[in-house]
């Protein structure tokens, strides 16, 4: 200080004001370095603090002013440079943020903050790479600063360096070994990576040093989850909950475990629940839509309706479309393509595979978009049938949709609906001048961009399905099926009953479809039929608590528990299918009838009975059957139902003929006619094609 700085007491004002500042004495503060001004109106440090009180005030443009005119008077000072970064970032000038804090370590080479600073800034901007050099260059000149390493460990995650992620969060745990956040972090990468038994004590620890960390008991949840540990999974989802009671994440993770449980009515609650809160949530507006169709107590007109507010929601948040050119007639091979995210061990991959195989690549060109994010044999099956094969995983909607566009696609065909990692935004982005719906969901889209859907007149009657789609129904004659039947699938057995004694009923499809209704009629043909027990297997059976509670419902419908036998996943398709092999009948559920357990029930010559319904799901069954000539199996009502599965349950000498005869009867079947398939699908194809041309014409003239 000179004497003249002592003489207007300056410092000890300074102090003051500082002393103030800290204590959240604002205008206190701004009194005081005013005061100063009025003596020493070119005092750059004065002019620094109060440029600070206005930067927390939010008043950026007068912060502004008075740090650059310290600058002025200060030019060589780093940390005028690194606040007035700070107040240029706050306002959303991160160009001119950036160059501040450039500047501050070019006068002060180890200022770790402002390199930090820097970080933050190209953190905003989403470059990556620029942030992870910065937090690196702050941590070497500062090594112990946890916000950092927790900062490069999340981007090393984004980036999809998982090791590395985790190394960032062990070193936060080194410095600070109580830093629960870190340890959710590991958690988390390690579920990641699918070592879901090594991520569990990290969601442990976090939870034990942070008892009220909702994020930690959600992240445990899915693991539990992802481990069929169900019971588990709800208890961490509703303690997440008890938390925070408007935890979206939570809310949504709980209806995934309870619609997985076949707990219809709870699922849907939760999904409604997450949508009061956050309404644009798409994903549980999907999952809602899904599981309304497995829900018996569900009219069509409220799942239209629910179907056409999703899309309502989901045109409002994207922008965007493309233009296209139409060809007279077709005079290039039409360009089709596929979207999935089940180009895999998937049993949406039994229907496309004969497809794609028998495509007629004379006059057409075969493009599969897909989802997939851990390809497999079936994966590369699908990839050598195609002409392009575009892997979306990782790539935004518009991102997908150009691609798309460029490749010049005439007809874009989705195969997913509502269904889990569908791609339904591309398609909203109408990148494809025909779109289409097919094969992997019961109903509609909803979508007015998507212009057709391809079903039969069986799983879609004419006239009242029409009312409850947003496409046109594109009515395939004689199915809108063709199944590909495994290679390796075990020989038929002969009929189980011969050498048990008893009749085996059985369903292998997901408890989601098994209703209440259901096991009541199930209970029902049990107990008209002495001696007989029931083979369920689904994945969700894994968990004792979800068998525990399907016994209940059945032991309420007066079926004791040594009557119901239990089977969870089976990894390998040869082992799956020879359980049919212990069964003598297989029972179609209802209303969401099975479809490719159905049609594996009939490949391994096991018949089944259905109850037809009015809706796609519900009808699927009756389709399928009528395709093989097994139409005296199709039930109309309950009590049709019951008297089918009874009757055939005694008379042991039809059921052994039938099963003798049925692979082949399936085989030689147009089910299995991948020729006559693809040839009725490709001519829909060109008629769309067509009525596109006619449609656009006429608009012309």
């Amino acid at each position: 200080m000179t004497p003249e700085t002592e003489h207007f007491g300056i410092t000890k004002a300074l102090n003051k004001g500082l002393e103030l500042f800290k204590a959240g004495y604002l205008h206190e503060a701004q009194k005081v370095y005013q005061e100063i001004l009025r003596n020493a109106p070119d005092h750059s440090e004065t002019l620094y603090f109060l440029g600070l009180v206005h930067h927390q005030f939010n008043e950026n443009v007068k912060a502004i002013n008075f740090i650059c005119k310290a600058i002025n008077f200060s030019p060589e000072n780093p940390w005028y440079f690194n606040d007035l970064g700070l107040v240029f970032k706050s306002s959303g000038q991160l160009e001119k943020a950036i160059r501040c804090f450039e500047k501050a370590v070019s006068l002060h080479p180890s200022f770790a903050e402002a390199y930090a600073n820097m970080g933050n800034v190209f953190l905003d901007k989403e470059k990556l790479e620029d942030a992870q050099c910065c937090y690196r260059k702050s941590l070497e000149i500062e090594p112990d600063q946890k916000g950092l390493y927790n900062h490069l460990g999340n981007i090393c995650s984004a980036r999809g360096r998982l090791d590395e992620a985790i190394r960032c969060y062990q070193k936060i745990l080194k410095i600070d070994p109580e830093h629960a956040e870190a340890y959710n972090n590991i958690g988390v990468i390690l579920k990641q990576k699918g070592k879901y038994g090594e991520a569990i004590p990290f969601f442990q620890n976090a939870i034990h040093l942070k008892p009220d960390y909702p994020l930690a008991y959600n992240n445990l949840g899915t693991v539990f989850h992802e481990m069929n540990q169900l019971a588990e999974a709800v208890s961490s989802f509703k303690t997440a909950l008890h938390l925070d009671g408007t935890y979206v994440n939570a809310h949504y993770n709980l209806a995934n475990v309870f619609q997985h449980q076949g707990r219809i009515t709870e699922a849907i609650s939760e999904y409604k629940r997450v949508l009061e809160i956050k309404p644009d949530h798409l994903p549980a507006y999907q999952n809602l839509l899904f599981t309304l169709q497995y829900d018996e107590t569900a009219k069509n007109t409220e799942i239209f309706l629910e179907t056409k507010t999703w899309w309502d929601q989901l045109r409002n948040a994207l922008t965007g479309s493309f233009e296209h050119a139409y060809n007279h007639e077709a005079p290039h091979r039409l360009r089709i393509g596929y979207v999935s995210p089940d180009f895999r061990q998937h049993s949406v991959s039994y229907f496309f595979l004969p497809l794609i195989a028998a495509h007629d690549r004379s006059k057409f060109e075969i493009f599969c978009y897909a989802e997939v994010k851990k390809p497999d044999e079936i994966t590369k099956q699908i990839k050598k049938m195609c002409d392009g094969w575009r892997s979306t995983s990782g790539l935004s909607d518009k991102a997908v949709a150009k691609r798309i566009h460029d490749d010049h696609i005439d007809i874009l065909v989705d195969l997913a609906g509502h269904t889990r990692k569908n791609r339904l935004p591309v398609f909203a982005l109408k990148p494809a001048p025909i779109q289409v719906s097919w094969l992997g969901f019961p109903g509609t889209t909803g979508m007015t961009v998507m212009d057709y859907r391809l079903t039969d007149n069986i799983a879609d009657p004419i006239g009242e399905a029409d009312k409850y789609h947003t496409e046109t129904l594109i009515r395939l004659p004689n199915g809108f099926l063709c199944y590909s039947p495994p290679n390796d699938a075990p020989d038929v057995s002969d009929l189980p009953a011969l050498a048990t004694g008893n009749i085996t009923f059985g369903s292998f499809n997901n408890l989601a479809k098994i209703s209440k209704r259901t096991i009541s009629a199930w209970s029902q043909i049990l107990r008209h039929t002495p001696g007989s027990c029931l083979i369920l297997k689904s994945k969700a059976l894994a968990d004792e608590s979800t068998k525990s509670y399907y016994l209940k419902l059945f032991f309420e419908n007066e079926i004791q528990s040594d009557r119901i036998r239990m089977f969870s996943f089976m990894p390998f398709i040869h082992d799956h299918l020879a359980l049919y092999n212990q069964i003598d009948i297989a029972l179609d559920p209802f209303p969401y009838n099975g479809t490719t357990t159905t049609c594996e029930a009939l490949w391994m010559g096991v018949p089944v009975i259905t109850l037809t319904g009015n809706r796609h799901a519900s009808r699927v069954g009756m389709s399928l059957l009528n395709l093989i000539g097994l139409s005296e199996l199709i039930a109309e009502n309950i009590e049709d139902y019951l008297e089918k599965a009874c009757q055939l349950a005694g008379d042991r000498m039809r059921l052994s003929k039938t099963r003798r005869g049925l692979r082949k009867k399936v085989k030689d079947s147009l089910l299995c006619n991948a020729e006559s398939f693809a040839h009725k699908i490709e001519n829909a194809y060109f008629e769309m094609w067509k009525m596109k041309y006619e449609e656009v014409s006429i608009h012309q003239q």
